[in-house]
């Protein structure tokens, strides 16, 4: 009877152990409901038998209910969509300096200004009036041009300022992530889990797609090797990436953005 009791009882703790951190872990999903990075995690359970009689219940492991497929996709339509806001905002830009046409003030405008003061002019040649306005629209022609050369490399110099704002970011976010790879590569080897740290991770590598479109593989131990072109970007070591700015003036192109000193343009 002695040892069908202390059974028993082992198979109970067990069970109470193990119910334990299944309501553990849901009340984790239910307080991280509101997080858009947080996944589920789901509690893993197997039967603990001994000579064909159930003994009591062990955790496996607690792991993560996601989908890559529909992840990697989420996070190219996050690198696309933050590729096109960068572009648009660079399109309106332009449209801005150069007005809308027909409105006072757009550079269309002023070339029709002194269009039609070159017209009057052909019409009445030594008329002084006309002279004069022929000068006068083709100085306001030409400041309207100036002034726009000026805005667009003020455009050139905030781009370039962005880009280097941005190689700082996404410095900072490799060496989150392969911080977060070894700290999991560590618990991999020792055939432990942690979801949270992946969710970590993933946010991470949300927020890297939103800066540039990089992909990613999971390797062994739980790696994330993340990948743009041809430079691998992380594993378990993170590439640097080094941009140096410069001043924009016409003819003068800006630096390109290094990989480990590499040209990754």
């Amino acid at each position: 009877l002695q040892p069908n009791l202390g059974t028993a009882l082992k198979s109970s703790s067990s069970g109470l152990a193990a119910l334990h951190t299944k309501f553990a872990t849901i009340s984790d999903n239910v307080a991280n409901a509101g997080n858009p990075h947080a996944t589920r995690h789901v509690v893993n359970l197997s039967s603990r038998v001994l000579a064909d009689v159930g003994v009591g219940v062990t955790v496996n492991s607690i792991s993560r209910d996601v989908n890559r497929y529909e992840q990697f996709a989420l996070w190219s339509n996050v690198a696309q969509l933050g590729h096109d806001l960068v572009v648009s905002q660079a399109y309106q830009n332009v449209q801005n300096f150069l007005g809308t046409p027909g409105e006072d003030g757009a550079l269309h405008h002023g070339l029709a200004q002194m269009k039609g003061a070159m017209i009057a002019l052909e019409g009445a040649p030594t008329d002084t009036a006309s002279q004069i306005n022929v000068i006068t629209q083709a100085q306001n022609f030409a400041n309207q041009i100036n002034m726009v050369a000026n805005n667009v490399q003020q455009v050139r110099n905030t781009a370039d300022r962005s880009v280097g704002a941005l190689v700082s970011q996404v410095n900072a976010l490799l060496q989150d992530i392969v911080g977060l790879n070894r700290q999991l590569t560590v618990m991999a080897a020792n055939h432990n889990v942690a979801p949270g740290l992946e969710d970590q991770r993933d946010a991470y590598m949300n927020q890297l797609s939103e800066l540039i479109g990089a992909t990613y593989t999971l390797g062994n131990n739980n790696v994330m090797q993340i990948y743009l072109g041809g430079f691998t970007l992380a594993d378990v070591n993170a590439a640097t990436l080094s941009f140096q700015e410069t001043a924009m003036a016409p003819g003068i192109t800006g630096q390109p953005i290094m990989i480990n000193g590499i040209n990754a343009n």
